[in-house]
């Protein structure tokens, strides 16, 4: 009874077991299908940017002749090493010598005049000087001199032409219905004012006497006949014999005469004399004025010779110096201008010259190229550039080489400004290069940029990492298939960083299929 009761525990557990393979059988083939993919666990995670550049020289050099002119002389050919300043070519230069020499000598003279004005007038300098303001002082009196005859003489002729137009025609005209008696006038009138007299005649207990009014005020006793004095100017008139006089009876003396026959002429006379006479006086003025000034600069210049140098001579001389050597130097650059020096060591690669030939200026014709200041420029799209800043390391390979030769360099510049190629924006970015005997100019070289790395973080493969309103992943646990959701950091080339959400270990699936 016992060993059944045994037998029959076995057979109950047996059928047990065989009931859950059953199960487990039938959930096998009937459950949704997967792969585990990947084990969640730290990665480095590297994020870069591709590029494609080429090798190109800092310092590759195309050199020309600022002057056009007949090529002189050549001293290098292709493939010569040549060191900085060394001379490569040189056009004709007798003209260039030329003025370079008449520049020379005009600074040595300018030079010469400076020390002059510095050391002051010689002793016969001065004395020539000082025979100069003897002279003009001679020639200043005499013009004062002649001046003054001239002043004199045409002062005496004025009056003269005045004193006759005064005394042209000269008569006492019998004012209208006072008297039949004529009178004349004779003598010289010595004044210079112009106007009127008035004589009237009156009584006296012992005779005839008459009043002078006008010009003069005056009065005397007369005898018909017998010239009378008139006013103390030089006048006299004489009352005729003829005719009878009565008091009141009188006469107008008008001086000058208009009227008189002469009269136009003696003012035409005086005004011909007015005007000789300011012209005589101008030229005489001038004169003076000329001798005057003649002799203050004769006087500046001996005490210029006498006195020490001023600082305003010095420093006109001066200029006159800095003058001829600022001439200079621009004959010195037209000479250089001639001649092609290397400015920099490198080796020469290209030469496109003759002997003989006329070279047109600014025209490359030789290049020189530095291979000890080689780097790589890439254009990078606006995409990736954003990435990029200097300092961010590289691996190349080049083309020449093959994939299995590497090269490290890392970013030194990004240009500011864009450039447009086959209708996309680039921007040019300079990169070093290891000196390497094999690398040339011209080589094509391709670039792996690292932007960024994080080294043993948690990370799944890129495409193990999917999204809908959040990030997640599919992960196997116990059996059973999942959806996780995580918060990622750097997504990198081919890994993702995981910040939350898994922990390490996990199983991460992907070809899911649903159940039939």
């Amino acid at each position: 009874m016992k060993e059944f009761i045994k037998r029959r525990k076995y057979w109950i557990i047996g059928g047990v077991i065989l009931l859950a393979l059953i199960i487990w059988r039938a959930n096998s083939g009937n459950g949704p299908k997967y792969t585990v993919a990947y084990t969640v666990a730290k990665q480095d995670v590297k994020q870069t940017v591709l590029a494609t550049g080429t090798i190109t020289s800092q310092s590759n050099l195309n050199l020309s002749f600022k002057n056009g002119g007949i090529l002189s002389k050549i001293n290098v050919k292709v493939g010569d090493k040549v060191r900085k300043g060394q001379v490569l070519a040189m056009l004709d230069q007798r003209d260039a010598s030329a003025s370079l020499n008449q520049a020379n000598a005009a600074v040595l003279s300018a030079q010469a005049n400076y020390q002059k004005v510095k050391s002051g007038a010689s002793q016969p300098e001065i004395a020539v000087a000082q025979a100069s303001v003897d002279a003009a002082e001679v020639t200043y009196k005499n013009a004062q001199n002649t001046y003054t005859a001239t002043q004199s003489q045409q002062k005496s002729l004025v009056a003269s032409a005045q004193g006759a137009i005064l005394n042209a025609g000269l008569q006492a005209v019998v004012e209208s219905g006072s008297t039949t008696v004529s009178a004349t006038v004779t003598g010289t009138y010595t004044g210079t004012e112009q106007g009127r007299y008035r004589v009237v005649l009156g009584t006296s207990g012992s005779g005839l006497r008459y009043n002078l009014s006008g010009i003069e005020g005056y009065y005397s006793e007369f005898q018909r006949g017998v010239p009378a004095k008139i006013g103390n100017k030089g006048l006299y008139i004489t009352i005729g014999t003829t005719g009878t006089l009565n008091a009141g009876d009188s006469w107008i003396i008008d001086v000058p005469n208009t009227q008189s026959s002469t009269y136009i002429t003696a003012s035409n006379s005086y005004q011909s004399a007015l005007q000789t006479q300011n012209q005589a006086l101008v030229t005489a003025q001038n004169a003076v004025d000329s001798a005057r000034v003649a002799l203050t600069q004769a006087q500046a210049n001996l005490n210029l010779k006498q006195s020490l140098a001023r600082p305003e001579d010095l420093a006109a001389a001066d200029a006159q110096v800095k003058t001829a050597q600022a001439q200079l130097q621009a004959a010195q650059n037209q000479y250089s201008n001639n001649i092609i020096t290397s400015p920099i060591d490198g080796t020469v690669t290209s030469v496109d010259l003759k002997l003989g030939e006329n070279v047109a200026p600014q025209k490359a014709v030789i290049v020189v190229l530095d291979q000890s200041s080689l780097h790589v420029e890439s254009n990078i799209s606006e995409s990736s550039i954003a990435l990029l800043q200097s300092g961010q390391k590289i691996d190349m390979t080049m083309d020449a080489f093959g994939p299995d030769r590497h090269f490290t360099g890392e970013v030194l510049s990004i240009d500011p400004a864009s450039t447009v190629l086959s209708g996309v924006i680039n921007y040019r970015v300079i990169s070093s290069i290891p000196q390497d005997v094999d690398i040339k100019p011209g080589m094509t070289v391709n670039l792996v940029i690292l932007v960024n790395e994080k080294t043993q973080v948690l990370a799944v493969p890129n495409r193990l990492v999917k999204s809908n309103s959040h990030r997640y992943v599919t992960v196997l646990e116990n059996g059973n298939i999942k959806e996780t959701e995580v918060t990622i950091g750097l997504s990198g080339d081919a890994y993702t960083e995981i910040i939350s959400g898994l922990s390490g270990g996990e199983e991460i699936v992907t070809s899911i299929e649903p159940k039939k």
